[in-house]
């Protein structure tokens, strides 16, 4: 369980850190290579808002 709060939360730093320039979000989904939908990465950041707003 901790393991996983750990892993998510790297997630999380990571994922605020690319998002904060746009062109490093570019690069991030062409790492995936995989087409994230806009709308589930619109949820993602509101978990992470939130997440970080509980805190």
């Amino acid at each position: 369980m901790l393991v996983q709060q750990y892993s998510n939360e790297l997630i999380f730093t990571h994922l605020k850190k690319t998002i904060a320039s746009k062109s490093g979000w570019k690069k991030l989904c062409r790492k995936l290579k995989k087409r994230i939908s806009f709308a589930y990465m619109t949820l993602a950041m509101v978990e992470i808002t939130r997440n970080s707003l509980v805190r």
